[in-house]
């Protein structure tokens, strides 16, 4: 994918599945532009065992939703490598209504570049569940939410690792207006001092385990 858009997911309810297990499947690569992605805009599309890899520094996005209904399920987004670095790996507006993000696996390196792995601007009722995400995120946090409220979502079960050796990072950043609930997901950050690596003041956060630095093998309930 070379440009914006290179994928334009505009038909409502079309499923676009890869077949293969691993690297043996459908592989999109993203080059030559920052502004290289995958715009999922037409309702009730899903993207299914895919898998994205970044190939610019500083990709604005991989993949942009701004439809509704829409599924990511079992796909790996490669965010970035030692070199090259997407800012963001989902991006939503407030249009993507009811998005699922489940059985995915989000990684990168500890090199710097990535923002965040989702980021949520905007769109209601979002479930985010059952997903890996690795990558260096900073103080912005794997998953964040920014700008626009995003209300009644869930993240549930995902197991989240801050790989930037960093004393303020954060797994999980919201805004006071993002009414979520976060529940039974397990998240690291390296050397952090600081408290427990969820900012979400107006979420429910229940049932979730943290460690702060490597060879810990006790965890912090929150």
């Amino acid at each position: 994918i070379t440009g914006a858009a290179g994928i334009a997911a505009d038909v409502a309810g079309v499923r676009i599945i890869g077949l293969g297990v691993g690297r043996n499947r459908p592989r999109i690569t993203f080059t030559t532009a920052d502004a290289a992605s995958c715009d999922v805009s037409a309702a009730r599309v899903s993207l299914e065992n895919l898998v994205f890899i970044n190939g610019r520094d500083a990709q604005t996005a991989m993949i942009n939703v701004s439809g509704a209904d829409c599924v990511i399920k079992n796909c790996e987004v490669m965010t970035g490598d030692a070199t090259t670095q997407a800012v963001l790996g989902v991006l939503t507006t407030d249009g993507a209504n009811r998005l699922r993000i489940e059985g995915c696996h989000f990684h990168g390196l500890v090199t710097a570049g990535t923002t965040s792995q989702i980021s949520i601007v905007g769109g209601d009722s979002l479930v985010i569940k059952n997903n890996i995400l690795f990558g260096a995120c900073a103080t912005t946090g794997n998953i964040s939410a920014a700008t626009t409220a995003s209300l009644n979502g869930l993240i549930d079960g995902n197991i989240i690792q801050n790989q930037t050796a960093d004393a303020n990072n954060k797994a999980i950043v919201l805004g006071a207006g993002d009414t979520y609930i976060i529940s039974n997901n397990r998240m690291s950050v390296i050397d952090s001092t600081s408290p427990a690596p969820v900012t979400a003041a107006g979420a429910y956060v229940s049932g979730n385990y943290w460690v702060g630095a490597t060879g810990v093998t006790a965890s912090t309930l929150m």
